[in-house]
C-alpha cells in the first residue's frame, strides 16, 4: 500500500497535504482508486465554497460505484484542479500527484491520521 508520509490521511479515503501556510491540497488515495476500479466521472464543488466538516467537496462515478466526497476540514475551497475533473484517468493513474480542491484550512489537521496510521486504518 502506498501512502506517501508527506500528507496525512482521513478515515473516508482522501488525503490532505499542505501546501502554504493554511493552504492544503485534498485528493484521493491510492488504495481508494484501487477498489473504485476505472474512475469514469469526477466532478467537485466550486471555488470559494464554505466548508464545514464532512461537507461535500465533489461526487464520482467509477466502474461500479457511484459515490460522494466528504471533507476530513473545514475551510474555504480557494482553487479548483479542473484537469482533474476534466480527465478523471489522471488521479486514477497518479493519485497522489494529481489533487482535486486546494482548501484554506480553518481548524488544526492533527485529527487526521498519518501513513503509518492510515495504512493500519485501511487495511
Amino acid at each position: 500500500m502506498n501512502l506517501p508520509d508527506d500528507r496525512k490521511y482521513a478515515e473516508n479515503s482522501l488525503w490532505v497535504k499542505q501546501v502554504e501556510e493554511e493552504i492544503f491540497e485534498i485528493g484521493l488515495t491510492e488504495p481508494a482508486v484501487e477498489t473504485m476500479k476505472q474512475l469514469m466521472f469526477l466532478e467537485t464543488r466550486d471555488e470559494g465554497k464554505l466548508l464545514g466538516k464532512n461537507d461535500l467537496i465533489g461526487e464520482y462515478e467509477a466502474l461500479k460505484r457511484i459515490g460522494e466526497l466528504e471533507t476530513p476540514l473545514e475551510g474555504k475551497i480557494v482553487e479548483v484542479n479542473d484537469e482533474a475533473a476534466d480527465d478523471p484517468d489522471k488521479v486514477a493513474d497518479e493519485p497522489y500527484r494529481e489533487w482535486l480542491i486546494r482548501i484554506e484550512v480553518s481548524e488544526d489537521t492533527d485529527k487526521l491520521m498519518n501513513s503509518d496510521k492510515a495504512e493500519k486504518y485501511y487495511k
